[in-house]
């Protein structure tokens, strides 16, 4: 935490020399294209956000055929881990279908298990990029962990040298940083360009096993104005949700909760008018915000920011606004269960799946809030993703889930309104079924219900 917020502070006067710079107008009626052509080093308005992807061998063999063959990887490190880092999973599996390394039905079948839209290839490109770097872990001789970085996209680590990981991520950029050279299309043509990354090593005992995790300190922002007043929009460089973030301008940098985070298709009030966003780049270069959305609009969300909050509520999945409701069976009596139903009472509301290991190993947090907090106050409803093959009870019983669960992919769930695209996803609903917060994770929920001073058993 100590390394975050030194982080942050640096970072005020880092953007303090940014404030002087131009100013892009919105319009008012229509669509505008704003140009995210300002880069900072340092993290983004969502904060410190690490990233941990499977190394090689966790892959199937059709799965790797897309992946790049990597060359002298270092023989010198024990327990040797390879990894690539995708920044747009779209475009790089998309790319491999076109180009015939993946078949027309793994590249569908991949995008309907992640959830995706295929009307997403519109804004893709068959042309191969490097939208990724190639990473490598392992234990040195004097076991300590140590990784190495395919900093310029050869796919080659003869030229690369070896780096002791240290225990947290530093605050000094320039030290700890490394430039690591991409690829991305900005809407009109292919760009070269350097990001920096930041790894981090954790390893177990005996020493048998390192997690790699990855932060990326670098946002895209651009100065607005909008009937006399300015803003910010800010964008997070290893978003694969292609999100932004929006704020009324300061001479500094502010660090914003994941709560203001507005994604693709999601409306925005700024001033008095409400503006749908869309990405017009791949790296959100580019993107466009087009006016004449109002409140009653149910087809999109609504961001809440520090500039406005729309005087009336509306049924969205935004923090402030009314939570859509659900409806379904629970998995534990078969009794028919709905959001609204619950009114008056407290809700934590989680989605997540069975295949996920972070939702399965946050069941003890929630189990602990479950046994801790009155029922007549509070309670808990899961919404898992799959029925485990008809064996999600077996599964809920192995874990101890006792709390209300549906099964989304059933056809007697009604989950509409939600744009879940990662799990676990979750909302903190008062008892006015209005948003107070998202993704509250380990003891962070804990200690938001003893704030706001709910009954314990």
């Amino acid at each position: 935490m100590k390394q975050i917020l030194l982080a942050i502070i640096s970072a005020l006067f880092i953007f303090t020399g940014a404030y002087s710079q131009s100013v892009q107008k919105l319009n008012r009626t229509g669509s505008t294209e704003i140009i995210l052509d300002k880069k900072l080093d340092t993290f983004g308005p969502g904060g410190h956000v690490s990233i941990g992807y499977g190394s090689y061998d966790m892959y199937d063999s059709i799965t790797l055929t897309g992946y790049p063959t990597l060359k002298n990887l270092p023989d010198s490190l024990s327990h040797l881990k390879v990894y690539t880092y995708i920044f747009d999973h779209k475009q790089f599996y998309y790319q491999n279908y076109r180009n015939g390394i993946y078949s027309k039905a793994f590249f569908t079948n991949y995008f309907k298990k992640q959830k995706y839209d295929l009307r997403d290839t519109l804004v893709l490109i068959p042309q191969m990029m490097k939208c990724y770097f190639s990473y490598a872990t392992g234990f040195d001789r004097n076991k300590k962990t140590t990784y190495v970085i395919d900093t310029n996209g050869n796919n080659d680590f003869a030229d690369e040298k070896l780096m002791e990981s240290e225990d947290r991520f530093s605050s000094d950029f320039d030290a700890s940083a490394t430039n690591v050279a991409i690829e991305s299309f900005d809407g009109k043509n292919i760009i070269s360009e350097t990001t920096k990354c930041l790894i981090r090593l954790t390893a177990n005992k005996p020493l048998t096993q390192i997690d790699a995790m990855v932060s990326i300190p670098q946002f895209r922002y651009a100065r607005i104005s909008y009937e006399g007043e300015q803003y910010y929009v800010y964008s997070q460089y290893n978003s694969n949700e292609k999100s932004i973030y929006i704020c009324k301008a300061q001479p500094y940098f502010k660090s914003l909760s994941r709560d203001f985070e507005i994604k693709p298709n999601q409306i925005v009030a700024i001033g008095d008018t409400y503006f749908k966003y869309e990405p017009a780049s791949q790296n959100l270069y580019r993107i466009k915000l087009t006016s004449g959305f109002s409140e009653a609009d149910k087809k999109t969300s609504n961001a809440k920011l520090d500039v406005l909050t729309p005087p009336r509520p509306i049924v969205s999945e935004r923090v402030g606004m009314i939570a859509p409701d659900i409806k379904g069976i629970n998995v534990q009596d078969g009794k028919i269960l709905s959001l609204s139903a619950l009114r008056g009472k407290y809700v934590f509301l989680d989605f997540w799946a069975t295949w996920c290991g972070p939702c399965v190993a946050e069941f003890p947090n929630i189990r602990k809030v479950y046994d801790a907090f009155s029922s007549d106050q509070f309670v808990i409803l899961g919404v898992c993703e799959d029925d485990r093959n008809g064996k999600i009870k077996a599964f809920l019983k192995e874990h101890e889930v006792i709390w209300q669960t549906i099964i989304k992919s059933a056809s007697t769930t009604k989950t509409k309104g939600y744009n879940i695209s990662s799990f676990p996803t979750s909302y903190l609903i008062g008892p006015d079924g209005k948003i107070i917060t998202t993704n509250l994770r380990g003891d962070d929920l804990f200690i938001r219900l003893e704030n706001l001073k709910i009954k314990k058993k």
